[in-house]
């Protein structure tokens, strides 16, 4: 093979490969703005959606989650979650998304604001990208 032909081959794989990831980001993004809208509406249906049926972490698995958060949405009265300065990393069909957050809510009566980093992971199936573990 000529060192031309494998140069535009070497091109044409990278360009290939780096569409690939930039769609699995998005496609991560979509997932986490996702979680991100069900928490500040409190909508369990939503935010459940982003899980994966095989959700498992710290001896949490998807009914367990499931049950937590119904009771904090009915705690509170509002939620406000925000995230920011994300870095997503791709390996196959897992991806693990790091990242700032507050999430402020009000407890008896006066605003509380809880501040720190989390790693959420996730799993890619026939259904798409989920959480599977990290809350």
């Amino acid at each position: 093979m000529s060192r031309r032909l494998f140069a535009i081959l070497a091109l044409l794989i990278a360009t290939a490969c780096t569409a690939t990831n930039d769609t699995e980001q998005r496609a991560i993004e979509e997932v986490l703005a996702k979680r991100a809208n069900a928490l500040n509406h409190r909508d369990i249906s939503l935010y459940l959606s982003t899980i994966s049926p095989a959700y498992h972490d710290k001896e949490k698995d998807f009914t367990a989650l499931k049950r937590e958060l119904e009771s904090n949405f009915r705690s509170f009265s509002t939620i406000n979650y925000r995230s920011w300065d994300r870095k997503v990393k791709i390996t196959g069909n897992r991806a693990t998304a790091t990242g700032r957050y507050d999430l402020r809510l009000p407890v008896k009566g006066s605003p509380v604001t809880l501040s720190g980093q989390e790693d959420i992971h996730l799993i890619r199936d026939a259904a798409g990208w989920k959480i599977s573990s990290g809350l």
